[in-house]
């Protein structure tokens, strides 16, 4: 008796954690929407650059006329981003989805980069008169050898001047490279920790699925990247790997993870 007795409290104290665990998950999805408010990210009205982490630095003014130099020589808008990660999207999902969601048109092409993540990638219009292998050209000549040394502002340069170069019928040239700091902005523009570091990346995959077949409707998905710090530096991933999973499949993984 004294058995059955013991096991009661037993039962009933993991049947409060557990009804615990799941008020906190569904409490804490308002705050890890908010935390990651930036996803996707509403561009700035103050020009083509977007900062969040403040990757940028002093270089602001150089990026500004590169991207200023590309129009008018062009006329076509280079927009880039910097944040922190992709909030578990990949990159190009991300970069489309940022893209559409501030009307990107047929002579814009926004690049993103997560700093923190060491991912990037661009977003181009189906109707655009870059072609892939151009855009393929401007990557691994002119973003990508500054990305691996995190020259923010050169990886920016180096997509405008590059895009302006083989738009013109002239080749692409590496830029020169600036080191800066290897991931900016940390501690500063991410989420503080807690529960809802563990729960954004299950409640925003599935928000991913839904809004991915929007966003593919009007932008191609050309040349995702998804790199680490290693020996590989920044390179390209192969495309057509992100199928979404079901919502429902998310939502059962997220409270397995809680119970867990």
């Amino acid at each position: 008796m004294d058995r059955i007795r013991s096991s009661a409290p037993g039962r009933a104290l993991l049947t409060g954690l557990l009804a615990t665990l799941f008020a906190g998950y569904w409490l804490a999805l308002p705050g890890a929407a908010d935390a990651r408010a930036e996803d996707p990210v509403e561009l700035s009205r103050d020009g083509q650059i977007t900062d969040r982490v403040g990757a940028l630095g002093d270089r602001t003014d150089a990026v500004e006329d590169a991207l200023d130099r590309l129009y008018a020589q062009q006329r076509l808008q280079l927009f880039v981003v910097y944040v922190r990660d992709f909030s578990g999207r990949s990159g190009q999902t991300w970069s489309d989805e940022t893209a559409n969601r501030n009307g990107l048109g047929q002579d814009d092409v926004l690049l993103s980069v997560a700093t923190h993540d060491r991912q990037y990638a661009y977003s181009v219009d189906a109707g655009s008169e870059l072609t892939d292998g151009q855009l393929s050209e401007v990557a691994s000549t002119a973003i990508e050898p500054a990305l691996r040394e995190n020259d923010w502002a050169g990886a920016a340069i180096g997509a405008a001047d590059g895009y302006a170069a083989v738009l013109a019928g002239r080749p692409v040239t590496a830029p020169a490279i600036t080191p800066g700091p290897a991931d900016p902005g940390t501690g500063a523009s991410g989420p503080s920790s807690g529960a809802g570091d563990f729960i954004l990346p299950v409640v925003v995959a599935g928000g991913a699925g839904a809004l991915a077949a929007f966003a593919y409707t009007r932008r191609k998905r050309r040349s995702a990247t998804r790199t680490t710090p290693a020996a590989t530096g920044w390179g390209r991933g192969a495309e057509g790997d992100d199928a979404p999973v079901p919502l429902e499949e998310l939502d059962a993984r997220a409270k397995q993870v809680l119970v867990d």
